[in-house]
């Protein structure tokens, strides 16, 4: 059981995307079959419409809330000591504070959270992982996309596969 919990967490980003893309399709499986039998169109047609419709949301949830999360990050950044004195004057006020035996001001305070802060995210390490986390996102992202598509125009054969790999008679009375 131990070993079966640790393959799990070791695999945690490797399921991600099955898992998303089968909440979506599970999701959307009633109106999928509503509207394949209402419409009479077949039901793969249906569900590309479908996978359709949610990559265009996503699509312009991107294009309409991207751009403006980047300027507020790039704000951020761009003033980044004063974002941090503005957050400790709000935490421990205007007067100066006793930091290990040393009395600072908000103004000092954020001067060594800024440098500190500049310090860790400038090694080439960080950068690196940083790097690698990106790709992995726009590889899993990918991933789901590709799967969520599979999983909508083929869910119920995947469903009927799955039930036959269930030995008759294991429900307990």
């Amino acid at each position: 059981m131990a070993l079966a919990i640790l393959a799990l967490y070791e695999l945690q980003l490797v399921l991600l995307p099955f898992v998303c893309a089968a909440v979506v399709s599970y999701i959307c499986w009633p109106v999928i079959g509503s509207a394949a039998a209402a419409t009479r169109l077949p039901r793969a047609l249906v569900a590309t419409a479908a996978f359709l419709v949610i990559v265009g949301f996503g699509a312009l949830f991107g294009w309409v809330g991207v751009p403006p999360f980047a300027r507020e990050v790039a704000i951020v950044l761009g003033n980044l000591q004063g974002t941090i004195e503005h957050v400790v004057r709000g935490a421990v006020g205007a007067e100066s504070v006793t930091v290990l035996g040393q009395q600072m001001s908000a103004q000092d305070l954020a001067r060594q959270a800024t440098a500190a802060l500049w310090d860790v995210l400038s090694t080439p390490r960080l950068i690196a992982v940083l790097a690698g986390t990106t790709l992995g996102a726009g590889f899993g992202l990918m991933l789901t996309l590709v799967l969520l598509f599979f999983f909508m125009v083929s869910g119920d054969v995947i469903v009927h596969g799955l039930l036959r790999l269930v030995p008759p008679g294991t429900a307990s009375s």
